[in-house]
């Protein structure tokens, strides 16, 4: 660790909120491109201390009920650096995925913060059946399946849909659940919903092996033009 991260880590750990998301700002800046070696270059060997600090914040600031954005941006940054699964897995061990999981349920979450959130769980699950699986057992689709009955634009339906449907597909343990949570929101009082719960289930239809279609998926598609 070198005398600029430790100076860095030092304002941290002293700062109050305005610092710390100047410090956030300027990562954010500077390595929204890096991938795992270039962020430990810029960290000076010390990225995993300060995703360690960032990740600890996010969970006071959730707590506190401040805005999350710039945390959670942050830690995309890490979660999505190409060959940085060290990040990803450090960030899972200490409960990251739960604690991004509980903002989506905050009430009054700013829209902005809400699709960062789910563009995070998008990075974690995208890394593999793992890390699905993962999300799933935290309560990733019930989470999901309750944000898409809420009144939300477009944009955000499209981004909750297309993680469901990233959920469902290569996750056996869990593909069923999805399944389910989609079918429920057939039903829902949003139209705009239903319509992402039957586009959802397409793809999913269409994805799958002739030798493990479900019919009452097959029924469903075909209602929804498949």
């Amino acid at each position: 660790m070198g005398p600029r991260l430790q100076e860095q880590l030092r304002r941290w750990d002293h700062g109050n909120r305005a610092s710390r998301m100047q410090q956030l700002e300027a990562f954010i800046d500077q390595c929204s491109d890096a991938s795992g070696p270039q962020l430990e270059v810029a960290l000076e060997n010390g990225a995993s201390l300060f995703l360690a600090r960032v990740s600890s914040w996010l969970r006071l600031s959730f707590a506190l009920g401040h805005s999350v954005g710039l945390p959670l941006q942050a830690i995309s940054i890490f979660i999505g650096a190409h060959a940085g699964q060290r990040f990803l897995a450090e960030f899972v061990e200490v409960g990251g995925v739960a604690t991004v999981l509980e903002i989506l349920k905050l009430p009054k979450l700013a829209d902005d913060d809400k699709a960062k959130a789910i563009r995070l769980l998008v990075a974690v699950s995208s890394a593999g059946r793992h890390y699905k699986e993962i999300v799933c057992e935290s309560g990733g689709v019930e989470v999901l399946e309750a944000l898409m009955r809420l009144t939300m634009s477009e944009p955000e339906l499209e981004q909750a849909r297309d993680l469901l449907v990233l959920l469902g597909r290569g996750n056996p343990s869990f593909s069923t659940a999805v399944h389910r949570a989609l079918l429920r929101l057939l039903r829902c009082d949003s139209g705009v919903a239903q319509r992402m719960a039957c586009e959802g289930v397409r793809a999913l239809v269409s994805a799958l092996p002739s030798s493990q279609d479900r019919p009452p998926l097959r029924i469903v598609a075909i209602a929804c033009g498949c």
